[in-house]
């Protein structure tokens, strides 16, 4: 099985598919639910000007079965790179979620930076593993999360 990051155009059909990777991997996880097109929304203004993020999707043929996006904040922590993302549950623990942060390290300098709500124990392991580290504790609408820092490269 293939699969294969490449930066892709954001439109509503992708938008869509990115909501609903979202919902399956934050399925029991009490979040506010993401439509494509806020989703979209998000994507663009939640970061400043579209040119200010970098988005890599990972498809196994016509399946999205990952994504990942850096961006450069525009409010708040503007020493470092923001990053969000998911991998499909039935997907994870296969090197889909680590080929797209390896991407982004090679395109972009760091540091990144990224919050994890409490209650995505998958995601906080997986980010644990890799070597990131909590540098500070918040809530949001969605809930709990830890802000952390990624490993110095």
């Amino acid at each position: 099985m293939v699969v294969e990051l490449f930066a892709g155009l954001l439109d509503l059909d992708v938008a869509d598919e990115l909501a609903a990777l979202r919902r399956s991997c934050l399925a029991g996880v009490q979040v506010a639910p993401y439509s494509g097109p806020a989703l979209l929304l998000d994507l663009v203004e939640g970061s400043g000007e579209p040119e200010d993020q970098t988005v890599l999707l990972a498809r196994d043929g016509d399946r999205l079965v990952g994504w990942a996006r850096a961006t450069a904040p525009v409010r708040e922590y503007t020493d470092c790179l923001f990053l969000s993302g998911c991998v499909a549950p039935d997907r994870q623990g296969q090197g889909i979620g680590r080929a797209p942060l390896a991407d982004l390290h090679e395109r972009l300098p760091g540091p990144f930076r990224l919050k994890c709500l409490t209650a995505n124990l998958p995601a906080l392991a997986f980010y644990q593993k890799l070597g990131w580290t909590e540098i500070d504790r918040g809530r949001s609408a969605d809930g709990e999360f830890l802000l952390m820092d990624s490993p110095v490269r």
